[in-house]
């Protein structure tokens, strides 16, 4: 019984809005031209063919599959190091935290820095001369690398 009301404001910010989103994939919108009509499935129907659509998926598959995976694999590595008796634990400690205390836009402004094609360290410790952010393939890993450093660095401390 005590739990009935967090239970029910719960469902309230949770199912409202999953039930709004699905309620608007099924209208066709335009916010410039102010039409709001009822499409049904015809929306779902149009994504078969569409080749936009299809990219994104996968690109979001991917990237959701390897960052996972390496966040889980180096966040499980940390952890364990963390958990054993060393010097230097301290110190440890306070390099795993940078990257929660890092607001999330100094961070990308960061990792922009460090992606820059003329004056980007990366590109100066490997001598290369990779524009990380302007090619698809170089971009999405670059994207990956970020957010495993973003996320399971800071989230095991």
């Amino acid at each position: 019984m005590f739990l009935l009301p967090a239970g029910a404001v719960f469902a309230a910010i949770t199912l409202f809005p999953v039930a709004h989103v699905l309620w608007l994939s099924l209208e066709r919108r335009s916010l410039i031209l102010d039409i709001s009509e009822f499409a049904g499935l015809a929306n779902y129907a149009r994504l078969g063919d569409d080749q936009r659509f299809w990219n994104a998926l996968s690109n979001t598959i991917y990237f959701a599959g390897v960052s996972v995976f390496l966040e889980l694999l180096l966040g499980l590595g940390i952890a364990l190091l963390l958990q054993s008796r060393f010097r230097g634990r301290a110190l440890v400690y306070a390099l795993v935290l940078i990257p929660w205390a890092v607001p999330t836009i100094v961070s990308a402004r960061m990792w922009e820095w460090v992606y820059n094609p003329e004056l980007g360290i990366l590109n100066y410790l490997l001598g290369a001369d990779i524009n990380w952010l302007g090619s698809p393939g170089w971009a999405m890993h670059a994207a990956i690398l970020m957010d495993v450093w973003k996320i399971s660095v800071s989230c095991r401390a």
